[in-house]
């Protein structure tokens, strides 16, 4: 699912004639089971367009707005340039990433960016930011149809499609 949002980046980043191969997953924890799959995500997105996925390209570095603003101050150290987009774990990953840009004086538009997080003060910061909403009333209605009815298989995942909110021209099928 978080592959499908990602391909609103890559979109993005070829309208922009941006180096596709040059996308960043920033945040959140590598032992936490959300990271893990927007990380497969992100690999999978790669995949799709014959990219590979380098282990540089994958940054998890805690929620902490903080620990995210060091980790792209490092990467950018390491790599020599920013990258011509970055997905962002989270709404609080992403406050440090932000801040670090800021107190660069980059210019938010040279870069491309998604969270998969929305907040709808975060979304108002800058137009071209490509969000996901997680739909929560539809995740807790199948949890309780789950409890009155538990599936046959209680490995079974649950999984609901999030809302893509961002820049129309970035996400394929809007605007």
């Amino acid at each position: 699912m978080v592959s499908g949002a990602l391909d609103g980046l890559f979109v993005e980043a070829a309208a922009r004639r941006a180096d596709a191969a040059r996308v960043l997953f920033i945040g959140g924890r590598a032992e936490d089971h959300n990271t893990r799959e927007r990380i497969e995500g992100f690999r999978q997105a790669h995949e799709r367009r014959g990219l590979a996925t380098k282990p540089t390209d994958i940054v998890p570095c805690d929620y902490a707005a903080e620990k995210a603003q060091a980790a792209l101050g490092a990467y950018v150290e390491r790599e020599g340039h920013l990258p011509a987009a970055m997905f962002v774990n989270s709404t609080i990953s992403l406050e440090g990433i932000v801040r670090w840009l800021r107190l660069g004086g980059h210019d938010m538009n040279d870069i491309i960016m998604g969270c998969f997080d929305w907040d709808p003060l975060a979304a108002a910061f800058h137009p071209r930011l490509i969000m996901m909403r997680q739909d929560v009333s539809t995740m807790i209605a199948r949890l309780f149809d789950w409890i009155d009815t538990p599936p046959e298989d209680p490995t079974m995942r649950l999984e609901v499609m999030p809302e893509i909110i961002g820049h129309s021209a970035a996400v394929p099928g809007r605007g």
